[in-house]
Order: structure tokens, then sequence, then C-alpha cells
């Protein structure tokens, strides 16, 4: 019997078969790794797009005020997430810490959505206040945030990015430049209450007819103390509120079975107790089919550091559909507009209220601003 082995026959049927084999397992290797390979591709393909379809710019960005109004000029949610401001030689003045940042214009907010405005507080002790500043805003998508992401902060990080922006010389005072009336000089030697929130209460708001009833909020005083205020269009009512606290007070005036438009004055009974924001207009638009669009509800929004009027909240009942514009107009112990701002809505629906942030621009200080004026206006 031949006993020389295997015949070369089946050597070479064994040796095929090996190589297919490792053929198989290579092909279903490199096929694994390509898969992976694409979905990692194409998780970074949809970061980009991402990364891409988000965009943000700067309306002002003033200092030493050291307040920055950040548009969303993209379509993706952004969060900004570190400020860094550089002085005007370039050196770092200034950095916040890492994490979102919570803006200034929406109480517990943090996204900055499509097309909106918010604004933001930045500070540089080191800074000249002369001087302009850059302030780079950090900023993430909302849809790749992630406390990894936030933790491991490197500029090379897709997922990060940049802009920068000039300040601007802050500008106060009256339109096309000039200095701001002195009002404060009726201040002198007295005591003094703000107040930045006016709401009437309607008995019918599709007609706009007035209760008795006011909300108003005094929120900072040169003194806490109860104090005497008269209410009203024309018989004022006396009422005895807090001189300044965070809450509403519910004030009772001679509007009732009033109807817009009005102007309700706030003045101080008390003596040597004065009030700089006593006169609020409220205007109703009359609008076909015998409706009505009336503002009812006037809220300022100022700085708490220099107390500097930024925008002004206005909600307002539509009885007709169509297009809007709301006008908010500042004026001081003289008469004089000193701040004007206006805000157009489009698509407003019949029987609905809509909220205004309007911004006014220059911004007075709240010591100035003794008259405000809305209205409202049909585009079509």
């Amino acid at each position: 019997m031949d006993k020389r082995g295997l015949s070369e026959i089946v050597s070479t049927v064994i040796l095929a078969a090996f190589i297919l084999s490792a053929g198989i397992f290579a092909w279903s290797f490199l096929s694994g790794y390509i898969a992976i390979s694409r979905l990692e591709s194409h998780r970074k393909l949809n970061e980009n797009s991402i990364i891409m379809r988000s965009m943000i710019s700067a309306d002002y960005v003033l200092w030493p005020e050291g307040l920055a109004w950040i548009r969303n000029i993209g379509t993706e949610d952004v969060v900004i997430v570190r400020l860094v401001v550089y002085d005007s030689e370039g050196r770092l003045g200034w950095s916040s810490k890492l994490g979102p940042i919570r803006r200034e214009d929406k109480a517990g907010e943090y996204v900055l959505r499509p097309t909106e405005v918010g604004l933001y507080r930045f500070v540089c002790p080191s800074c000249n206040p002369n001087k302009y500043v850059t302030l780079s805003v950090y900023y993430v998508p909302v849809k790749l945030l992630s406390e990894e992401d936030i933790i491991k902060v490197n500029p090379e990080t897709v997922l990060f990015q940049v802009k920068s922006f000039k300040s601007e010389e802050a500008r106060w005072g009256y339109l096309g430049g000039g200095s701001s009336p002195q009002c404060y000089l009726y201040f002198q030697g007295k005591n003094w209450t703000w107040v930045d929130y006016v709401d009437p209460e309607e008995s019918s708001i599709s007609s706009g007819r007035l209760s008795e009833n006011i909300r108003i909020r005094l929120p900072k005083a040169s003194a806490i103390e109860n104090i005497k205020i008269k209410v009203g269009v024309t018989n004022l009512r006396e009422n005895i509120v807090t001189s300044a606290g965070e809450s509403h007070q519910m004030v009772k005036a001679d509007t009732s079975g009033k109807y817009y438009p009005q102007t309700i004055q706030i003045i101080s009974s008390t003596q040597n107790w004065e009030i700089p924001q006593r006169e609020w207009y409220f205007h109703r638009l009359s609008t076909p089919s015998s409706t009505y669009s009336s503002v009812e509800l006037i809220k300022l929004f100022w700085n708490t550091f220099n107390y500097r009027v930024y925008s002004v909240y206005v909600t307002v009942y539509h009885g007709y559909s169509g297009n809007y514009k709301v006008k908010a107009v500042l004026k001081d112990c003289n008469g004089a507009v000193i701040s004007l701002g206006e805000l157009v809505r489009n698509g407003v629906s019949s029987g609905s209220y809509e909220d205004y942030m309007i911004r006014v621009y220059p911004y007075p200080s709240m010591f100035d601003v003794w008259r405000i004026e809305v209205y409202v206006e049909r585009l079509s």
C-alpha cells in the first residue's frame, strides 16, 4: 500500500479551502469595520450639519455697562456656555465659568431659539471703562449639548463654537444725541419709589371696559415703608402700599366702567415722596367688525446695575386677525421723547392675547422715565 502521504490534489483542495475561509473572514471583518466607519461618518456628518445650522450675531455689546444682546440667526436652538472678555490691547480680562449661562431677559431660561434675542451680562474689573473690549461668546447647539461636551472643553472640538464682538460706546440721552434730562433734581432731599408694572383689570376685555382694580409693582425705593399713593384717571383714589417689594400690589382706581384708551396716573400723596413713572397710556385701536385691539399690560425691563430701561414688555388683546405693529414711547419730566421702540407681529389670530418684548433705544435712566405710552397699529 502506498503511504507516501496526501496527494497533490487533496493538498491543493485543503489550501484553497484555507485561503477561501481566510478571505471570507477578512471580508467579514472589513465589512463590519466599513459599517462602523459609515455610522461614525454619518454621526460626524450629522453633527457638522447641526453645527453649520447654528449661528449667532450680536445686536449690541455695551461697555462699561456689561450688556450683550445676542441674536440666534441660525436654525438650531443654542445655549451660551462661556463669555470671555479681552481688553482693548487683546489681553484676557475676564472669563465666566464653563456651563450654560442664564438669559437676563427671561427668568430661568437658558435656550436661545432661532430669531430670538437674548440679553447676557458680563464684567471685567481690570478693563478700562473708557476703551472698547472684545467679547467672545462660546455656544453649543442644544441637540449636541451634554455634560461631557461641556466638561471636555477643547478649542479644536467641532461641537464648540466661538464668535467675537467688539463693544460699542454707550450712548444715553435724547434721540439724536445730547445730554439726558436732569430729572433727578426733583428727588434731591426726598424719598422716591419706582413703578415698573401696571396691569389694569378688565371687566370686559373684548370691549376694553375696565374694573376698579389695578395691579402695580414698586420694585425699588430709597426707603421701605408704607406710603400713600393716588391712582386713577380723573378722580384719583388713595391707596396705602409698601414702597418697595418683588410682589405685585392691588390698588383701587376710578376706572370702573371706563374704557381704553386711558392714561393711568400713579402719584405719591405722602409728603416728601416722589414717583417718576407717573403716567401710563394704554391705547385701544378700533378694528373691523366693531372689534378692538387694546393694550392691557405694560412692564418696564431695566438693568439692576445702572438702572437703565432697555425693553418694554406689553400684552395686547387683538379682537381682529391681521398683522400688527406695537410701539413704545418713553418721555421725561419735561414731556420730551427720550426713548422709542417698536415690534411687528404677523399672522395674529382674532380674540388672542399677544406678548411683545419691545427693545427701546436709547436706554434712559428709570429716574428720567415719567410717562410711558404704548400704541397699536394694524398693518394689514
